[in-house]
């Protein structure tokens, strides 16, 4: 069983919105929204994010990656990004999409940020994509809870005093 006093630290839970709308380019991640948490021990940081995308005004493929990353900029990250969009673009129309992606860190106690971060893949020059509405959750779990006190599987008389 696990005493109240041992319990060092009940799971930390923090999130980021961003309403602003950003334009996705061909070139390097774009920081969509950001989250910083701040944990007492070693632990696992859960992270969730999502974002509506929009795309408009291609007449070829067009595909968004979304990751979540600890470094500004740089490249999609094999294995971890979401991709949402079109291979062959069906019209010239406007589409809507909600994309989602969540990652696990371990990480000693300290102070991180993380980035819930896009960019366009394939696109045509003329086509759009953007971002709105990100949100990105960041949920801590201690790896210890400190000292646990084993309970005897074997039952236990109660003491009568006479």
């Amino acid at each position: 069983s696990i005493f109240g006093v041992d319990v060092v630290d009940e799971p930390g839970l923090v999130q980021s919105r961003n309403t602003n709308l950003i334009s996705l380019d061909n070139l390097t991640m774009t920081d969509l929204v950001t989250v910083t948490i701040t944990t007492p021990y070693t632990g696992f940081i859960f992270l969730t994010g999502r974002v509506n995308l929009r795309v408009y005004g291609a007449t070829n493929s067009s595909v968004a990656l979304v990751q979540i990353d600890t470094a500004a900029g740089g490249t999609e990250l094999s294995g971890q990004f979401s991709a949402v969009g079109f291979s062959t673009y069906p019209s010239t129309g406007d589409y809507k999409f909600n994309c989602s992606t969540q990652r696990v860190y371990q990480k000693n106690a300290g102070t991180y940020t993380f980035r819930l971060e896009g960019r366009k893949l394939i696109s045509a020059a003329q086509s759009q994509i953007e971002a709105s509405s990100a949100i990105l959750t960041a949920m801590y779990f201690p790896t210890t809870y400190g000292g646990v006190q084993p309970v005897s599987e074997e039952p236990v008389e109660p003491k009568v005093e006479r």
